[in-house]
């Protein structure tokens, strides 16, 4: 069985964004948020996006689904 780790998933979303120039402010208003806030969680691995929200992020940030999220073995 796996789990999806928080902390590994928010690095690799951060990542995606650095790569791309994007901050989180800026995807936050891409995916229809007021403001950055729930973005910053997920980056910091506070929680993780549902998987419509993976799927929008990996629509935005131009990548595969599988680039935006870590699994790890439980």
């Amino acid at each position: 069985m796996y789990s999806l780790d928080k902390k590994k998933t928010g690095r690799k979303i951060k990542l995606m964004m650095y790569q791309r120039g994007i901050t989180s402010k800026v995807l936050a208003a891409k995916m229809g948020y007021a403001d950055s806030s729930t973005i910053n969680r997920w980056v910091r691995g506070e929680t993780t996006p549902s998987y419509e929200n993976l799927m929008n992020l990996s629509l935005v940030l131009r990548c595969d689904l599988e680039k935006l999220v870590h699994f790890d073995e439980v």
